[in-house]
């Protein structure tokens, strides 16, 4: 019986393998389509494949650029059901739940799976999952097992290598990253190459600028790099100041490939813009909503040198801008990133490339561009209309007007929530304060940036008339449970749209009295419209924002709450909180001055 098993095996295998190449090709054929942004025929080709992983990993990338989350969402975990031990699905799951607000739940099978029953290629896809999504402690465990296996070949063993590098580096073990580094030069190509941006960014954040630099030029890059990288970027910012490092970004992918489409007419600086021939003058915002309401800061400037000028925007920043910038012309467009709003797109058939659509996905003003005299990015035009570090470091007004007749509204609605009554005389030390404390998007490589739960608690608790306005967007359930133990009242306001309605956040950040949040697009926000603000660095990457004075180097009336020692920066967050005065009744529109702190000035 067996010998016939082994017969018929062999006589089938042909047949086999020229299914599977025949397979191979159909799906390589959906992927040209979709790589040729001819949707339809890939979405064709896709349904005519079998049930199984790479079907249904074709059709969610499909429904992705179609805008369909609820279709991504369910291909994706069909994908996923398929083949779990796959980065790109777990990444397709996050980003549909992402705009459904749905839970990302995709963890529990994994976390049940048992590392000694997987292959070997499989437990290196849980080990960079494990690390992705923040469970350290398993990562760690499972890293182990994998340790003990006898038939690691060494590229096995170098990814080992490189995820351990990466788990002390989200652990904060910059010391022993450092250390680490040194022994680079006697570890496989491997290693040294995919570790020494973890080395380089954790002697940074240790303040050894000179060894990051010697370190970056030996195991990275000997010289300026021709394309944007992050490092390179950062090194600069500490060595030489925003000036320079802001010149780099001509150099990122979206500028880059702005210019690629249209070569003739790029214009990489305001010099050459308003050089340009008559005819519209566009710029694009790049990157995100948080991004473009900090760069807005340069559009004074800007309206000084060119007129007329056409700018992007993201949708729910147009009113605020129109009215901030009269003299300029803004056009909402959708772009193309995980956190715009979902729908269909049909407006964007036109723009073909991914990098495109991140800063345009819309037809008409393409075609707008396309008839232009010149056409360049916000961003690459920072570090021209500000080419000195003097320059960017100019205190200026807000760079947006609120609507002061919501400025009044929301005043009114906190005098309502006034638990401290008259009759206790306290009716005028009330203080109302903004909270948020992560992003809208989460990852372990977002929330290194971030105060865990447990220390923002502890900055803001036992602060008398005191009341906190929910500014997180997405609360979890969770959260409000956390709250609630903490026996800590964090006021919602069902009224306003954390996620869509920049007009109301803004004016609601005028009438409270201070703003707490980490690098997020409401401080952001918060320091465009002029409020006061404390943003809350945990390292290098935001510290470098703080002016001699404390204030924020991008926002006036923002003030950078760091310290050397991150255990510290709640004492600090509290002492700055202690230290408000109630000024709820500020004009909308006014630079608020930041606070002095009187018990603990942060270091």
């Amino acid at each position: 019986m067996a010998l016939m098993r082994s017969i018929l095996a062999f006589c089938l295998s042909p047949i086999r393998r020229w299914r599977r190449k025949k397979l191979a090709q159909k799906v390589l054929d959906a992927k040209a389509a979709i790589n040729n942004w001819q949707i339809d025929d890939a979405e064709a080709l896709a349904r005519k494949l079998p049930e199984k992983a790479c079907k249904f990993r074709l059709l969610a990338d499909i429904a992705a650029l179609n805008g369909d989350a609820r279709m991504l969402h369910e291909n994706a975990v069909k994908a996923f059901a398929e083949s779990p031990f796959d980065v790109k699905h777990v990444s397709l799951i996050k980003q549909a739940a992402a705009q459904l607000n749905l839970p990302c739940d995709f963890m529990a099978s994994l976390l049940a799976t048992r590392p000694e029953t997987l292959k070997t290629s499989e437990l290196l896809v849980l080990l960079q999952l494990l690390l992705e999504e923040g469970y350290l402690d398993e990562f760690k465990a499972a890293h182990q097992s994998a340790l003990n296996r006898s038939s690691l070949s060494k590229k096995q063993l170098e990814r080992l290598s490189i995820l351990n590098f990466r788990c002390l580096y989200l652990e904060e073990h910059y010391e022993q990253l450092s250390q680490l580094g040194q022994q680079l030069a006697q570890m496989p190509e491997g290693i040294a190459k995919s570790s020494a941006g973890l080395v380089v960014s954790s002697l940074l954040q240790l303040g050894r600028l000179q060894a990051a630099q010697a370190f970056y030029t030996q195991y990275i890059n000997p010289v300026a790099p021709d394309s944007f990288a992050p490092v390179y970027y950062h090194l600069v910012l500490q060595s030489q100041g925003p000036a320079a490092a802001y010149q780099l970004y001509r150099l990122d992918k979206s500028t880059q490939s702005l210019q690629k489409a249209f070569p003739d007419k790029f214009c990489a600086d305001v010099a050459e813009l308003a050089k340009a021939p008559e005819g519209e003058k566009w710029l694009l915002a790049n990157y995100g909503i948080g991004d473009e309401i900090r760069h807005a800061a340069i559009y004074a400037d800007l309206a000084k040198t060119v007129q007329p000028l056409y700018i992007t925007c993201d949708p729910r920043l147009h009113s605020l801008l129109r009215r901030s910038y009269p003299e300029l012309e803004f056009f909402p467009v959708e772009r193309w990133r995980y956190e715009s709003r979902f729908g269909q797109y049909p407006a964007r058939k036109a723009v073909t490339g991914g990098q495109l659509c991140a800063m345009v996905a819309d037809s008409a003003v393409w075609q707008r561009l396309t008839a232009a005299s010149a056409v360049g990015s916000v961003i690459s035009m920072i570090g021209a209309v500000w080419p000195s570090d003097a320059e960017f470091a100019q205190a200026r007004p807000p760079a947006l007007k609120v609507d002061a007749e919501r400025v009044e509204a929301f005043k009114a609605r906190l005098q309502a929530l006034n638990k401290f009554g008259d009759a206790s005389g306290q009716a005028g030390k009330t203080r109302f304060v903004g909270l948020s404390w992560r992003s809208f998007l989460q990852s372990v490589n977002r929330n290194v940036h971030y105060l865990s739960m447990p220390e923002m608690l502890k900055a803001i608790q036992g602060h008398e008339h005191v009341r906190f306005i929910n500014l997180q967007v997405a609360l979890s359930p969770e959260e409000r449970e956390t709250f609630k133990a903490a026996n800590i009242e964090l006021v919602e306001l069902p009224e306003l749209d954390l996620k869509d309605d920049f007009e109301g956040m803004a004016a609601l950040m005028v009438a409270l009295d201070a703003v707490v949040s980490p690098a997020t697009t409401m401080i952001e926000l918060c320091g465009a419209v002029g409020a006061n603000g404390y943003l809350l660095s945990t390292n290098y990457q935001t510290a470098w924002r703080k002016k001699a004075d404390g204030r924020d180097i991008w926002h006036q009336s923002v003030t950078v709450l760091s310290t050397a020692n991150r255990e510290h920066l709640p004492d600090v967050l509290s002492a700055a909180i202690r230290a408000l005065p109630p000024r709820v009744a500020a004009n909308a529109n006014a630079v608020a001055e930041p606070v002095a702190l009187a018990a603990v000035t942060p270091g």
